[in-house]
């Protein structure tokens, strides 16, 4: 790879799938080994394989800049993607731990995870909705909601990103966000609130007492 393209000094580690979105208690017994083993082996696995493939380049070169990109779940809990969750904490971990690794080798190679927050892009309406829980249009409307409240702008993520691409970057092992925490949690307020509305405007109306 490296001979046919050249130096490999930069590698943005980002795999990301939906699986099955849903409470977990709902997911069918028998389907759960395939929802893991899709979601948790493109998520994780595939971050893993990607940078021991361009690793030993950039220790042969004695530079890199290694991104890898978690997820929803990683800091704070998230209901109804708990593989998916599970998966991004894993390639946090692994993140961390490469890092401290390299920190001790004379390479000049860092390791930084980014948190990009609630994006909209095609992953998010390209999961399969956990059977007996809500419908496909029901999990839209709650993805809308989410957007609304504590999305992130896309098209600002680049800039967070550049300073751990540069070679001027010292950090190692670091998590950095394209969200701000305060309006995180003040947005998470009014969602909370929203999805309480939502919940109740749907719920069936109970008969009269007799």
């Amino acid at each position: 790879m490296a001979g046919e393209l050249g130096s490999i000094r930069i590698l943005v580690a980002n795999a990301g799938l939906n699986g099955m979105y849903g409470p977990f208690v709902y997911v069918p017994w028998d389907e759960l080994v395939e929802v893991e083993d899709i979601t948790i082996g493109t998520i994780l696995k595939g971050t893993i394989q990607t940078v021991a493939a361009v690793l030993p380049h950039m220790i042969e070169q004695k530079y890199g800049r290694i991104i890898t990109l978690c997820g929803g779940g990683v800091e704070r809990p998230l209901e109804n993607q708990v593989i998916y969750s599970g998966a991004k904490g894993g390639v946090t971990s692994f993140s961390r731990c490469l890092a401290l690794e390299l920190s001790h080798r004379p390479e000049d190679i860092k390791v930084n995870i980014y948190e990009p927050g609630f994006v909209k892009t095609g992953l998010i309406n390209s999961g399969e909705i956990v059977p007996n829980w809500v419908g496909q249009d029901r999990s839209r409307d709650n993805t809308e909601i989410v957007l609304k409240y504590i999305g992130t702008d896309i098209n600002l993520t680049t800039k967070h990103v550049l300073p751990y691409a540069l070679p001027s970057c010292k950090a190692n092992g670091k998590l950095f966000r394209d969200y701000s925490i305060r309006k995180m949690i003040s947005g998470g307020s009014k969602l909370r609130k929203a999805m309480k509305q939502m919940r109740q405007a749907s719920a069936p109306a109970q008969a009269p007492n007799t």
